[in-house]
């Protein structure tokens, strides 16, 4: 690899280390019960609307907007307003999204590499919630349309009591941001592998329409 394109992966790696970072740090504060939770929100920060697929709202007690990086928490509309998702936790899922600064040079974002760097050591560790690799096994891993999905298991504890320990996550740069979208079942009632998948595929399909370039 030529100097130059080190240095664009160094900053990629850099990049991708912290927008996995504040993948951990948002809680759910659901909206009170008399308000309907928010289907889209606009980051100011980034110029950039986020919305999920149907049946998802934004917590808008997630939202962190700042030019460093913004992250977004979105799950079921009827919990986030104050229902019950009693009965419907199979057909759900917690999705975030983390945006990290203006930084990320499109050409250092090599899909193959991202992929490869999460079969490593440093990867399962960028991966863990608790920075530690040995608990987190990648069960799996594609590429499709440029994008790079992950499937992984980290036994850490949650971000969120009830959550699963598998996740589907999705790596990809867009307007010269590296993005990183997740989705998590709840621990009863999980929703199934292939339905984590197909949700955050929805859930990049709606991102790119609300923004396009």
């Amino acid at each position: 690899m030529g100097r130059y394109k080190q240095g664009l992966w160094n900053g990629f790696i850099l990049s991708l280390a912290l927008v996995l970072s504040a993948c951990q740090m948002a809680v759910p504060t659901p909206v009170t019960p008399t308000q309907a939770a928010p289907k889209e929100i606009r980051l100011s920060s980034r110029g950039l609307t986020v919305a999920g697929p149907t049946g998802f709202c934004i917590d808008p007690g997630s939202v962190k907007d700042e030019q460093g990086g913004s992250f977004v928490l979105l799950s079921s509309c009827t919990g986030l307003s104050g229902g019950s998702n009693l009965g419907r936790t199979a057909s759900t899922a917690v999705l975030t999204l983390s945006v990290s600064g203006p930084s990320t040079d499109a050409a250092a974002f090599d899909a193959a590499g991202v992929q490869a760097f999460f079969a490593s050591d440093a990867g399962r560790t960028a991966l863990s919630r608790s920075g530690n690799m040995a608990t987190v096994t990648v069960l799996g891993s594609v590429i499709e349309d440029g994008t790079v999905f992950v499937h992984a298991r980290d036994t850490s504890a949650p971000m969120i009591n009830g959550l699963g320990d598998e996740y589907w996550r999705a790596f990809f740069v867009s307007g010269g941001r590296l993005m990183t979208a997740t989705a998590t079942p709840f621990s009863q009632a999980p929703m199934s592998s292939g339905g984590l998948k197909t949700a955050l595929k929805q859930f990049a399909v709606v991102l790119a329409r609300k923004n396009p370039t």
